[in-house]
């Protein structure tokens, strides 16, 4: 999981496999290790903490993947 993007190019560019921070969310949420509540909390606090990277559209995208209602 990395969530810099230099980082993740360099990853990238070495055929490392990579996940961004709230797709761990939501597989830990759809393996059954972590309640959808608390996920949406964590998106939510996440997004407060980075509002220039995690925008509306990513946190809307996880809570549409969660089944969680905008």
């Amino acid at each position: 999981m990395i969530n810099d993007k230099p980082l993740r190019r360099m990853c990238k560019k070495e055929g490392i496999p990579l996940i961004w921070g709230i797709q761990l969310i939501c597989i830990l949420v759809e393996s059954g290790g972590l309640p959808v509540k608390h996920a949406r909390d964590i998106i939510l606090e996440i997004q407060g903490n980075n509002p220039k990277y995690i925008t509306d559209t990513i946190v809307q995208k996880a809570f549409k993947r969660l089944g969680i209602g905008g």
